[in-house]
């Protein structure tokens, strides 16, 4: 379902929706009917607004983003952004879609107009007798985002809808260090674990769990914020726990948190 090309109104599949409208004030009404909210946009480099997740946000972004890129490859109309605020809207995607550990696209431009903008590359690179060129070029850029987004909505809506018992996830624990820690279960119905021993000789994730898994790069974040922070250059290169202020070998694998 190419549902970036519907244009930036609401998107709705069956669970939820996000409002492309959110990002802006109504303006004028007349010379600026669109007004983008800055400060929100800026904002969306640090985290998703309240009530909203990284994954509505980045699937609202894309489409604000296609929309405006083709509109601005041929018609024209309906375009939202400017060149002064497109870049600042790149920013945020980019942003956002790394906290979700996807990819983000490469953008062999940053405006609409100009040296740097969409319309010397289209014309640079002979598209400028063709609309349909132009849409293909914005696709080719983005279609990869859209379909990365796509499976981890359709994740997230396995998740909330599965059929099992309700509770969070709660006993990622793993990387002991000496004595192997002492596990009891106290509530067998929402799989509630308590370490009764030697719990200061491992790790415990606690943070809700992804919808699309939890990976290497999250798990460092993990580590980095919670604990003392590894040296940059073993942080990226070596996989491990750490004790005290210093990365080790490790008895998990790297590969069983990217699977």
């Amino acid at each position: 379902m190419n549902w970036l090309l519907q244009g930036p109104g609401v998107y709705r599949r069956g669970w939820g929706c996000v409002e492309v409208e959110a990002f802006f004030s109504s303006g004028d009404g007349w010379a600026e009917p669109w007004v983008l909210d800055i400060e929100l946009i800026e904002s969306l480099r640090f985290g998703p607004p309240a009530g909203r997740t990284d994954l509505d946000v980045a699937i609202a972004l894309t489409r604000l983003l296609h929309h405006d890129f083709v509109s601005h490859g041929t018609d024209g109309k309906g375009r939202h952004l400017d060149d002064e605020n497109v870049p600042v809207v790149i920013k945020a995607h980019r942003a956002v879609l790394e906290r979700l550990a996807l990819k983000p696209p490469t953008w062999p431009f940053r405006t609409f107009d100009g040296p740097r903008g969409f319309g010397t590359y289209w014309r640079d690179n002979n598209m400028s007798g063709s609309w349909k060129a132009r849409r293909d070029c914005i696709e080719q850029i983005l279609g990869p985002t859209r379909d990365a987004l796509e499976d981890l909505q359709e994740l997230e809506y396995e998740r909330r809808f599965s059929k099992g018992p309700s509770g969070t996830f709660k006993n990622l624990i793993f990387a002991a260090d000496g004595a192997k820690p002492q596990i009891v279960l106290r509530d067998a119905v929402n799989n509630d674990v308590e370490i009764v021993r030697h719990a200061d000789t491992c790790l415990v994730f606690t943070d809700p769990l992804p919808p699309h898994g939890l990976t290497w790069r999250q798990m460092v974040a993990w580590w980095t914020k919670t604990h003392t922070t590894p040296t940059p250059a073993r942080a990226a290169s070596s996989p491990g726990r750490c004790t005290g202020s210093a990365w080790t070998s490790c008895s998990w694998p790297r590969t069983a948190l990217e699977s």
